[in-house]
């Protein structure tokens, strides 16, 4: 007998959301609160963690630099301390450099695929050691419709998604049998602080003619299919990128 609330539900289970203090994160962070999880979101900064205390009530607000090992070690340790488990990780943490390639500044290179890349295998190492013991998690990536297509300025950002979704088939191959399940979402252009191309009146009118479904993505549009990956729904989906984009891709 099926029970929607057993199938979609997240009340009570442990999440950590990595970039939960902005952007996509945020809201997926407040989202899963609001739908009764235990939610630990993380932000790199003393700026962007105070502001996401006051703003994500109910929620464990953490600063923990993803790309830093022993950082999100000394996380793991502490929420395994407190929570006994954790049942799933939505991995958002980002950064977005955009530049020509013939003058790319590689230490932004490097930093792009350090948090985007690098972040992600730290915490899912650590914390899927924590699920492993469990012998059940969810772990969700954030990738991008840029991990599927090259354009011009993108080179890191689009190098560092393409290797979000090929940790992902694998990470879902290699951990299958520990009963954690791997799989990422990919948006196109959502309403982040991350869009910078979005200031531009002209280029967003180019971008929202480009997306069949006629408009931009909103940090909301992420909530339900992250919900989905995290819930037992999705109890037999791993290593899929579920893309997020209003059509992008199959246009």
């Amino acid at each position: 007998m099926y029970n929607t609330d057993e199938m979609f539900g997240v009340k009570d289970k442990v999440i950590v959301v990595t970039g939960g203090t902005n952007g996509i994160g945020r809201e997926i962070a407040r989202a899963l609160n609001e739908l009764g999880a235990k939610v630990i979101a993380f932000g790199s900064t003393e700026k962007s963690v105070s502001a996401a205390k006051k703003s994500l009530e109910g929620t464990d607000v953490m600063r923990v630099d993803v790309a830093d090992e022993k950082s999100v070690e000394q996380a793991a340790h502490a929420i395994e301390r407190k929570y006994s488990r954790v049942d799933g990780l939505v991995n958002c943490a980002g950064v977005q450099t955009l530049a020509g390639c013939l003058d790319f500044d590689m230490e932004a290179f490097d930093r792009t695929l350090s948090v985007n890349v690098t972040g992600g295998m730290i915490c899912a190492k650590h914390f899927g050691r924590i699920m492993a013991k469990q012998n059940k998690g969810r772990i969700v990536n954030c990738s991008s419709v840029r991990g599927f297509q090259g354009k011009p300025n993108y080179s890191a950002y689009a190098a560092s998604k393409g290797a979000v979704n090929n940790l992902t088939r694998s990470l879902a191959v290699e951990l299958a049998d520990k009963g954690i399940t791997v799989n990422a979402f990919a948006p196109c252009f959502v309403k982040t602080g991350l869009a910078t191309e979005l200031d531009d009146e002209d280029a967003r009118n180019r971008i929202i003619s480009r997306i069949p479904m006629g408009r931009l993505g909103e940090p909301g549009d992420m909530v339900g299919p992250v919900v989905f990956l995290l819930s037992d729904c999705s109890g037999f989906v791993t290593g899929t990128i579920l893309s997020v984009d209003g059509g992008w891709l199959a246009g």
